[in-house]
């Protein structure tokens, strides 16, 4: 697949993702479920609470998803998380937003699911199949 295609898949999947995660987040409905802590990783579980289409995320699905993270090669612990479930065509996925730590403290993401545009490396969007026990979608945001 052509470079430009594989940049246009990825751009079509956020897009997918924000129209399922938007209307949830503008609607007050999305409300943080509690805070886990992985392998000194910070996290918070959200919930939605209007939505038939969601799910909250186990500590061991959870778990699994932070291993597929590890093995990117890559070390993400400088990044707090943001975690919540959500179903689609019967199958479920966590969508995960990476919030550096160096950004982190200037907002509420304990308490409030963050939606973003732009902000660079400093955000990063997962969407991970937990039957498949895959990352199918990992995106880091456009620079501001």
């Amino acid at each position: 697949m052509s470079l430009k295609k594989e940049r246009m898949k990825k751009i079509i999947t956020l897009i997918f993702i924000l129209t399922l995660i938007l209307p949830l987040a503008a609607q007050s409905s999305v409300v943080p479920y509690k805070k886990i802590n992985i392998n000194d990783i910070e996290g918070v579980i959200f919930q939605s609470i209007k939505s038939k289409n969601s799910f909250i995320p186990s500590d061991s699905e959870i778990k699994n998803f932070e291993c597929k993270i590890k093995d990117k090669g890559k070390s993400y612990n400088d990044y707090v998380r943001q975690y919540i479930g959500i179903i689609i065509n019967n199958r479920k996925y966590i969508i995960t937003l990476f919030i550096h730590k160096r950004v982190a403290d200037g907002i509420l993401w304990e308490k409030e699911f963050i939606t973003v545009e732009g902000g660079g490396d400093n955000y990063i969007n997962v969407k991970y199949d937990i039957a498949e026990d895959r990352i199918i979608y990992f995106y880091e945001n456009a620079v501001e």
